[in-house]
């Protein structure tokens, strides 16, 4: 009974009392061989799986944008020529809504890519303000106003993931322009760890406009479900902050980073990103 009780909770090999040395050590070999040869089978179906997946989610991406793109670009056509009020409000809602969807459907995409590939890891020297200031133009096209800030630490060249950092300090400011703040900060700072050259770099995003339901943990960590609305818990106009949320902690989670939402001033959402990297020379 014991055997078949330990066989069905996952045990590969079971051996009665006597036994010989060769037997513990032909059963663990052969356990061994088992377990790589299970590793490689699961291995290789992820790779056909994610060949699929990728293949699926490109065709999706194609044929959505296409009408998407007819309907956005004849949008502004009409615009040109819609004189009575009341049409170019319409007007105005469905290009807006357009925008949205495309926005939603590029972010499935980026969380898709986000769980899948670990390029963004990848580590080259950097210096944080630098890196980030770029994001202030990007978004003043946008009618949005940035300010890239420093903490304590003096700016200063690290060794990290810099397209990570780059691209979770966009998605960061890009969510909290959902809330239609009037101004957006973004703040980086670097603290050393133990040994002098390891450090976190953090990224906190303040002013974002959005405010929680409420501000107790359950509340913060459904905000990190991709497929899950949120805004039944958050005011202030979004999109979807889940799956962008999700997306950045995917993204960061492959630099060995963490993701967290926590409240500021006046109870706003605030996101703080804090990413490993190394220092030249010590601080």
């Amino acid at each position: 009974e014991s055997a078949v009780s330990a066989l069905n909770l996952g045990a590969f090999c079971y051996l009665t009392k006597p036994f010989e040395d060769m037997e513990l050590r032909e059963a663990v070999a052969r356990g061994v061989d088992a377990f790589d040869h299970q590793v490689a089978r699961e291995r290789e179906m992820k790779e056909r799986l994610l060949h699929v997946h990728d293949a699926f989610f490109s065709m999706l991406c194609h044929e959505f944008n296409t009408p998407m793109n007819i309907v956005l670009g004849f949008s502004d056509l009409l615009a040109a020529s819609l004189t009575d009020p009341e049409q170019v409000a319409w007007l105005e809602e469905i290009r807006k809504s357009g925008s949205q969807l495309h926005g939603i459907l590029m972010e499935v995409v980026d969380y898709t890519a986000a769980s899948h590939h670990a390029d963004t890891g990848q580590h080259s020297i950097f210096c944080p303000r630098e890196l980030l200031t770029p994001l202030v133009a990007n978004f003043e096209a946008r009618s949005i106003c940035v300010t890239v800030s420093e903490g304590c630490s003096p700016s200063r060249s690290v060794s990290g993931p810099s397209r990570a950092v780059f691209l979770i300090a966009r998605k960061l400011v890009s969510m909290a322009s959902h809330g239609k703040p009037s101004n957006i900060s973004l703040c980086t700072w670097v603290d050393a760890m133990d040994d002098g050259l390891k450090a976190l770099l953090h990224l906190e995003v303040t002013g974002t406009g959005l405010f929680p339901e409420r501000l107790d943990p359950e509340i913060l960590a459904e905000l990190f479900e991709p497929y899950r609305s949120s805004s039944s818990h958050v005011s202030g106009e979004r999109m979807a902050l889940g799956l962008e949320l999700a997306t950045s902690r995917k993204i960061a989670e492959y630099s060995a980073g963490s993701i967290e939402v926590f409240p500021a001033e006046n109870d706003e959402l605030g996101f703080l990103a804090k990413i490993p990297v190394r220092l030249s020379h010590p601080l």
